[in-house]
């Protein structure tokens, strides 16, 4: 056994990792190395393969359960699995038997924050800083104090973590959020760049020179697509400004979105994703158009140059079905966003109570995903919706809806995009800290001429919204 561990030590020296473990595997049964566990728990972590390695370090933990650098190892694990309520727990064990680790405070202030807990994230990560101020650190406070409604004390903080890790992309990225957030148009398109290399937009390298923005006659231009159907539809925004600098344009996309963006710029090509590039001599990421045709705020066209409209036969079909109803008809989304932001975009059906009972209006609908545990308050509260009718995989058939309605209201989803982009008048529910894509501290949106926002004053207090939005459907119920 004590060769076994020998040879594996060795390797483990050479830097050979899988070798090591081979040889470390063949000794844990020993109860003559009370750490082989942690060693091969430590090692699957630094290979990247966290299901392996939380089981070691599950089994170290239960051994020696008062070491909190196994508790933290694993917590760290559980969070690249992107098991957060594991990983919170594990991070508790590690802080109550060293509560002053920077890392922990910080690890746990992170998490913290990407569940809603934000005043708990801010004593941690304040505690952390009072420990040890590095850069990692200061990113999460920044995104703290972002959340908090301190966008200006964030971006400074944001500023001196880039400025102490200058090759960090993460930083860079981070920094030109909230220099979007505050429309520092020139600064903030620089620095959105570093989500491509950083992973945070979403997309394959590919081996094709990159664009630079120069008028294209005979080239061939593929821009390629990225992150959610929100931001694509949102992009999309600058193909019509595209389509004049550039006569052969092929636009991979989301492929519910390729019908609908096809019909709607015939100029220019649409593609779903797919390995087929030969054809092409240059190519742009979707995210960075805004770069090129929205350097500034007079770049914002007051009209878009293009509207989504439904096909004729799903405006039909959905007039036919919306035609009984005889109240204003407004379409309604109350969730949105992704695992790390659902807790602060996304409003309660309770929350749409008073706005169901105002007389002479139609609550329609426009909600996607799984609504079965929806239904019997979405049936209290008197809102129409068809069971039968797709309005998730299918957004012909969500063109075709929301086309047929006089107004939508709804929290920053893939439903205030598109209907954003049909020129709907669109009632957007933003949070106290909302998208960088809204910006700070206007009514209006840039992007889409046809959307009003209302804007939490407090974290997390939808109250004062609803009797906004309510008081304004009563006046226009009036007009």
């Amino acid at each position: 056994m004590n060769e076994m561990f020998r040879r594996a030590y060795e390797f483990h020296q050479q830097g050979k990792l899988q070798e090591a473990l081979e040889y470390y595997e063949m000794c844990t049964d020993s109860e003559d190395i009370p750490q082989i566990l942690s060693i091969c728990g430590l090692l699957y972590k630094e290979l990247g393969r966290y299901d392996q390695a939380t089981n070691y370090l599950t089994q170290a933990v239960q051994r020696f359960d008062s070491d909190p650098g196994l508790f933290f190892h694993l917590a760290t694990c559980y969070e690249n699995l992107s098991l957060i309520d594991e990983a919170i727990q594990y991070y508790q064990k590690a802080l109550a038997l060293r509560q002053n680790h920077a890392a922990t405070l910080n690890n746990l202030g992170h998490l913290y924050r990407k569940t809603g807990k934000i005043d708990q994230a801010a004593d941690l990560i304040q505690k952390a800083l009072e420990l040890e101020v590095s850069p990692k650190i200061l990113g999460n406070f920044s995104l703290v104090l972002q959340e908090l409604g301190e966008t200006d004390q964030a971006l400074s903080v944001a500023t001196q973590a880039a400025n102490l890790s200058p090759e960090s992309l993460d930083f860079r990225w981070n920094l030109g959020i909230l220099q979007l957030l505050q429309q520092n148009f020139e600064e903030g398109w620089e620095n959105y760049e570093a989500g491509i290399e950083n992973g945070s937009r979403r997309m394959p390298a590919l081996p094709i020179p990159r664009w630079h923005g120069n008028p294209l006659s005979h080239e061939r231009l593929f821009i390629q697509s990225e992150q959610g159907l929100g931001d694509q539809i949102l992009f999309s925004t600058c193909f019509g400004d595209l389509a004049t600098l550039v006569q052969e344009c092929t636009i991979e996309c989301h492929p519910r979105l390729v019908s609908i963006f096809s019909r709607t710029w015939p100029e220019l090509t649409f593609k779903k994703p797919d390995a087929n590039l030969q054809f092409f001599d240059y190519r742009f990421e979707m995210g960075s158009l805004p770069s090129l045709f929205r350097k500034n705020q007079s770049c914002f066209p007051s009209e878009l140059s293009h509207v989504i409209a439904a096909t004729k036969e799903r405006e039909e079909k959905w007039r036919s079905l919306l035609a009984s109803l005889e109240g204003l008809k407004v379409g309604i989304s109350w969730q949105g966003g992704n695992a790390d932001e659902a807790w602060k975009r996304s409003t309660t059906l309770s929350d749409w109570y008073p706005t169901s009972h105002i007389p002479g209006i139609e609550l329609i609908n426009l909600q996607y995903g799984d609504l079965t545990l929806h239904l019997d308050e979405m049936n209290e509260l008197g809102i129409h919706h068809w069971p039968q009718e797709d309005l998730t995989n299918d957004l012909e058939n969500l063109c075709g809806l929301i086309g047929n309605l006089d107004l939508v209201i709804t929290v920053s989803s893939t439903v205030a995009h598109l209907a954003a982009a049909m020129n709907k008048p669109v009632w957007l529910l933003l949070p106290y800290a909302p998208s960088w894509r809204w910006f700070l501290n206007i009514s209006y949106s840039p992007w889409y001429p046809s959307v009003q926002i209302f804007r939490q004053e407090q974290r997390g207090d939808w109250t004062h919204v609803f009797e906004k939005v309510n008081q304004e459907l009563r006046l226009n119920l009036k007009e």
